[in-house]
């Protein structure tokens, strides 16, 4: 997060650059999932594996087939409904996690691996260890990386004694394994995944900045910490402009700014923010900051947010990409 942000006017160069030499045809969401379920929560659409340089190369990247890339939300979906108890205590040390309830211990959760292979495809194996039948849901996992946050099949497992299970995810990077808590969007568990093919797993370092997006919402993490928190609480599409209302708040201090956002067509055409509108908004001390976006002479399609102009952080449809 140290490199001096790139201006969206450069992003959106740099992706006209990208769509010309690539020969990119308008982008066809039913053609990228060919078949492919589309759930209210989440989404699956071709992309590429490639390395991202801001909201504007990853929205070309959905023009190109290769890895599938989940985690486009609905604006308005919250967790989906688990299974699994949500009144459940997780204590994380080293690469385990232990699930209490109350003083009594449920289950020990240990990644013992999450290796990449030459063509991105992550595969974690973990074991699971518990006496009285504990539930784990794999969709709880999610992968973020530089790119966009994958998710795994809505797999809900019971495992009673001692067990390995082994999953894979496509077009992954190095980053976080994180283990959200059933129907919230609060961390049960997270491990650094992904540095080269060995497997190896780690703790995420504590000068870490990393996103992860659930639902509507994405969180800023330093460690594993959460530092700050943004919304976006509706996408709109109107006869002449698009719309889409923010919010953010944090712990410490952050900034959020209007040009680390991209309207991104399913046609194709990038929209940067209507320059007469906020340029930032700054919060402090748990305080909570709103903002309207608009961008002039859009289609349906995508918003995307990176910040200081670099990996894509979070990605919402507008009303009839989601319907």
């Amino acid at each position: 997060m140290n490199a001096e942000p790139t201006p969206l006017s450069e992003r959106l160069k740099q992706l006209d650059a990208v769509t010309q030499a690539q020969g990119m045809p308008a982008f066809d969401l039913d053609a990228a999932v060919r078949g492919g379920e589309r759930r209210q929560q989440r989404r699956s659409i071709a992309g590429t594996a490639a390395a991202t340089v801001g909201a504007g190369l990853v929205a070309a990247a959905l023009f190109a087939g290769g890895a599938h890339w989940n985690a486009f939300w609905d604006v308005d979906s919250d967790p989906a409904p688990s299974a699994v108890p949500v009144d459940l205590v997780y204590a994380q040390r080293g690469d385990s996690v232990t699930v209490s309830r109350g003083r009594d211990p449920l289950a020990r959760v240990t990644v013992t691996s999450a290796a990449i292979d030459a063509e991105g495809h992550g595969t974690v194996a973990m074991r699971v260890e518990s006496d009285a039948g504990f539930v784990i849901q794999l969709s709880d996992f999610i992968w973020a990386g530089e790119s966009l946050d994958r998710l795994t099949a809505a797999t809900s497992m019971t495992v009673d004694g001692s067990q390995t299970i082994n999953w894979t995810y496509d077009g992954v990077s190095e980053g976080e394994l994180a283990w959200v808590r059933p129907g919230t969007d609060r961390l049960a568990g997270v491990w650094s995944v992904g540095a080269g093919d060995s497997g190896a797993v780690g703790a995420v370092a504590a000068d870490r900045s990393w996103y992860l997006q659930v639902g509507s919402a994405v969180t800023v993490y330093e460690g594993v910490e959460p530092q700050a928190r943004m919304t976006v609480s509706s996408v709109a599409v109107g006869r002449t402009v698009g719309a889409a209302h923010v919010s953010v708040t944090a712990h410490d201090r952050y900034e959020l700014r209007a040009d680390d956002f991209v309207w991104a067509e399913e046609s194709g055409p990038q929209h940067a923010p209507l320059a007469d509108d906020w340029r930032s908004l700054s919060v402090r001390d748990d305080a909570v900051n709103t903002g309207d976006l608009r961008f002039a002479g859009v289609g349906e399609g995508y918003l995307l947010w990176a910040p200081d102009g670099r990996e894509t952080a979070g990605v919402w449809l507008s009303p009839a990409v989601a319907g």
